[in-house]
């Protein structure tokens, strides 16, 4: 004992002034020689009950490693110093001649008081860091996981692990779970998920048996690498349940076509749902989805053989590797529930579905799978009443899907070339009667060169999805074509859907950054039905490239209006543009003049002006101006004119 003790007053002062300042601080240690004073009788009573009460000596050691946990010290510098108080023992009993057993108890002393230490330190860790995972993770994967990780308190408070085997463990069979398989596979991150995975089970077992040995440095060090396996593998989890939200049926494709097994895809297309988030509210729509969703998990269970996903294209995707369930059972019950659930509604709700096989030796690429489930959605829309089906084994049968192909790969051909044209017509000042703005029209060419009318083609623009092409292509032809819009300020219709797309929108991001650097004047006129829906994505697109903006059509879907409210706050809206189908009927219509008041009253209010379509003669033009409209376009003016 008094030799630890001269060890002790010959060491404390010099030891604790070598430490950086910080340190003492962390410990608030102002005055050395006042703090070794203070702790004397502390190390006195450590080095004591180590010879003569180990269960004490054990607990002090472990209430100093809480003590220095709590106070942000690192485990790292406390074995640094106890290696270095060791290597000053040592050399202190060599000179002094004193028992060489001496350094043999030392070393044991110290091994065992830090052991104590790092204890103290994991009972401090367990329950912080327990508390991080249940605040951080939440959802039922997360959840097995902090469940995993509380089996690490129960080991010390029961006395034995409690880790399960990694086959047992339930976090693989959430991984083997379709619809995870799926949203990894979009995120590329299934092998990753798996390593980290079999790695966090690694360190289980390194635990249990460094646990038997009671070795709680390791334990510890081994404890902050599964801490950090945790919370990677949370991170991971919490990204494929966010990306299970956002597939596209195109991503479902890939994963089947890369699965290489016998799998049936099967597609359910609720009908009108535009038309109810326009005139109801997205309320209804979401409703009509929750309740599809329901049904169909309750019919066909999801688990390691199903997946039912909402896929962004607004339809829900069944992808199943048991070709035993009745599909067309199914579809008929499902629309059966959904006429009967939403009977109250003014229009007949209904379903369009498809289903697609895959065998597992069917050689086909992404390309024509596509092509196969453009021309099923066509086919299930003509005959709604009747599950249509397409064996992909069998495709070279289908005629008409190579006349629909062709078709399909015509009119992606015209965009992508930019054989299209770009019609002009002006947006007049009502008080002025001159032209303020133009808008920015697209007409495509048949194979004569002659322009086609957009009637013709824009439905089947929207329903090949091909939209996203086509704005591009616009802005590449007026880019190609500048100096015909230098003296103009133009708007330029734009689809919400174009954002959605990553690689489109980064296009359109450059372009129109090019747009302006060459000196263009121009905004965007978006859909409004389109905006309430997506305004989300192109938020930010708006607030970095400061373009005015046209909000088109309103009037025909008051119920979102408090969507269009958060829109505007968030982004400049400089225009409003009134539905045309209420313009046109101002003069004989008491109702439409109504609507027509209304809606320019709140644009108004909300320092919008106003667009009036359709003013094709002088009488709507007079009462456009009587109900202080701001600005008239229409055949009254002048008609589009194809400048290119």
């Amino acid at each position: 004992m008094e030799e630890y003790l001269k060890f002790f007053d010959k060491f404390c002062i010099s030891d604790l002034e070598e430490l950086p300042e910080s340190i003492r601080k962390k410990q608030e240690i102002t005055n050395v020689k006042d703090f070794c004073k203070e702790i004397k009788p502390q190390f006195k009573e450590l080095i004591s009950c180590y010879f003569k009460n180990k269960k004490r000596f054990e607990k002090l050691s472990i209430d100093l490693g809480r003590k220095l946990y709590e106070k942000g010290i690192s485990i790292a510098l406390i074995v640094d110093a106890v290696n270095t108080i060791l290597f000053k023992i040592i050399n202190y009993i060599n000179p002094e001649h004193l028992p060489k057993n001496l350094i043999e108890q030392a070393n044991q002393l110290m091994e065992e008081f830090m052991n104590f230490i790092a204890l103290g330190f994991i009972l401090e860790l367990l329950p912080e860091k327990k508390k991080k995972l249940e605040q951080t993770f939440n959802t039922t994967p997360c959840r097995d996981l902090v469940n995993q990780f509380s089996y690490i308190e129960k080991v010390f408070g029961e006395g034995k692990p409690l880790f399960k085997e990694a086959n047992d463990c339930p976090v693989t069979d959430y991984m083997k779970d379709l619809g995870f398989r799926i949203a990894c596979n979009k995120l590329k991150i299934c092998e990753e998920i798996e390593k980290t995975h079999h790695l966090l089970h690694t360190y289980f077992k390194l635990f249990k048996v460094y646990y038997d040995k009671k070795r709680y440095l390791p334990i510890y060090l081994i404890l902050i690498t599964i801490y950090f396996l945790f919370e990677k593998l949370g991170e991971m989890f919490r990204s494929v349940e966010s990306a299970k939200k956002n597939i596209s049926i195109e991503e479902l494709i890939s994963f089947i076509l890369t699965e290489k097994k016998d799998i049936i895809l099967f597609v359910l297309d609720p009908k009108e749902i535009s038309f109810l988030n326009k005139v109801f509210g997205y309320t209804i729509g979401d409703k009509v989805f929750f309740f599809l969703m329901e049904k169909l998990i309750a019919l066909i269970p999801p688990g390691k053989e199903q997946a039912i996903i909402k896929c962004i294209q607004g339809a829900i995707c069944v992808i199943s590797e048991n070709n035993s369930i009745d599909y067309d059972k199914i579809f008929l019950e499902i629309k059966k529930f959904l006429k009967e659930e939403f009977k109250h509604l003014p229009i007949k709700l209904d379903v369009s579905g498809f289903l697609l096989k895959f065998p597992k030796e069917v050689d086909i690429s992404q390309g024509k799978v596509l092509s196969s489930i453009k021309f099923a959605i066509r086919e299930s829309k003509k005959n709604p009443e009747n599950l249509f089906v397409l064996d992909l084994k069998k495709l070279d049968n289908y005629r008409k899907i190579t006349i629909f192909k062709n078709f399909y790969e015509d009119l992606v051909e015209k965009i992508s070339s930019g054989k299209i044209g770009l019609v002009i017509q002006g947006i007049y000042n009502l008080k002025t009667q001159k032209v303020s703005h133009y808008e920015v029209f697209v007409r495509l060419r048949d194979s004569k060169g002659e322009v086609i009318p957009a009637y013709e083609f824009i439905d089947l623009i929207y329903e090949y999805r091909l939209i996203d092409l086509l704005d591009i292509a616009v802005l590449r032809k007026i880019i190609e074509n500048a100096h015909l819009f230098y003296n103009k300020f133009i708007f330029i219709n734009i689809s919400p859907r174009t954002f959605k797309i990553v690689s489109s929108s980064e296009e359109v991001k450059k372009l129109t950054k090019q747009m302006k650097k060459m000196g263009l004047k121009f905004g965007f006129e978006i859909t409004e039905q389109s905006t309430i829906e997506d305004f989300d994505i192109i938020v930010d697109f708006f607030k970095k490239t400061k373009l005015p903006i046209l909000i088109d059509d309103f009037g025909t879907g008051y119920s979102s209006f408090s969507h269009f409210v958060d829109f505007i706050e968030r982004v400049p809206i400089k225009f409003l543009k009134i539905d045309g189908s209420y313009v046109k009927k101002i003069v004989d219509s008491g109702k439409a003049e109504k609507i027509v008041k209304t809606v320019n009253g709140m644009a108004h209010s909300l320092n919008i002006e106003t667009v009036a379509e359709f003013a094709e003669n002088k009488e709507i033009v007079d009462k456009l101006k009587k109900l202080e409209v701001d600005y008239g376009q229409g055949y009254f003016f002048e008609k589009p004119k194809l400048i290119v």
